[in-house]
């Protein structure tokens, strides 16, 4: 379901993986920017959409913890 939070794990890993076969790629942080600009975009109750910002936000810091680990140093 769009917005959730799962939703949009599903969708960065589905970009993740398009960067391998798909050109030109887009990197994790600008397909962030244009998911949020295209929340801010859709029409909807504002509350909503604070609702989704906050669950991509989430669904972001997942992705980069899975990816580059929790940022302690060893």
């Amino acid at each position: 379901m769009f917005g959730t939070v799962e939703y949009f794990i599903n969708d960065f890993k589905t970009c993740i993986m398009n960067g391998f076969c798909i050109e030109p790629s887009i990197n994790l942080s600008s397909y962030y920017e244009q998911q949020t600009e295209g929340i801010k975009k859709r029409s909807g109750k504002s509350d909503e959409k604070e609702v989704h910002l906050n669950n991509l936000e989430k669904a972001y810091k997942i992705i980069c913890e899975e990816l580059f680990g929790d940022g302690r140093k060893i």
